[in-house]
């Protein structure tokens, strides 16, 4: 899907989190100009995506899931936006179930009112790691992904970062990504508990007063308790 984008000026960067099922390989032999990080193990989402960003070369960097394709003109209108909103720090996109082509449930982070409102721009609290692009002076000032975080909740942390760097963030209805996550790897199990509740824990801490994380600790404690008993 990148390599159908009507923009052509684009570098594709692929990093490998120590697969086993012959995906490098694969790759190279399919798609030759494709450059390669393979990684020595699992690292995690967010510290996978680190070594793509620091390698990549050009002036935007787009993050792309493995489970994603982009729609044709997504890179071209993503690129033509940054160029007419210099305040913009991240573009996140519109991102769509494959299948039914509407609004993805597992990747949409904003509320159903903004639901309503899903073919309109708006600023954004948050960003989603699926499909968002960033201008690569943004990671020069907030840094790369919260490496700590391994999996869940790292485009939130990064988002308030990318905020307090003085950037906006703006959800743009006409970047459309197309995702292809499987049915059975979204059920909610005691790994995604963990990570969705360490991790939620560690935003408040690095980044809210202390009495926002003695308040939360309870309700996160107790919501996790019940979603584990059910």
């Amino acid at each position: 899907s990148v390599y159908d984008q009507t923009y052509e000026n684009i570098e594709i960067i692929v990093v490998d989190n120590a697969s086993t099922d012959g995906t490098v390989d694969a790759l190279r032999s399919a798609y030759p100009s494709v450059e390669i990080i393979v990684q020595s193990r699992n690292v995690g989402a967010a510290a996978g995506r680190n070594p793509g960003i620091s390698t990549a070369r050009g002036d935007i960097v787009f993050l792309l899931d493995s489970d994603a394709s982009l729609d044709v003109d997504t890179l071209g209108n993503i690129v033509s936006k940054f160029q007419v909103t210099p305040e913009e720090g991240a573009i996140t996109c519109k991102i769509l179930n494959a299948t039914t082509q509407e609004i993805d449930p597992t990747t949409w982070i904003f509320s159903e009112e903004d639901k309503k409102n899903q073919d309109e721009e708006f600023f954004s609290f948050s960003l989603c790691e699926c499909g968002t692009a960033f201008r690569e002076e943004v990671f020069e000032k907030t840094g790369p992904f919260w490496e700590l975080m391994f999996f869940g909740r790292e485009g939130e942390e990064l988002a308030l970062r990318v905020l307090k760097a003085g950037y906006q963030i703006l959800y743009y209805p006409d970047g459309v990504v197309y995702h292809r996550a499987s049915p059975a790897k979204r059920v909610r199990g005691g790994n995604w508990e963990y990570y969705n509740l360490r991790n939620s824990l560690y935003i408040y801490f690095a980044h809210y007063p202390w009495w926002v994380l003695v308040g939360m600790l309870p309700l996160k404690l107790g919501t996790s308790f019940l979603r584990g008993l059910r």
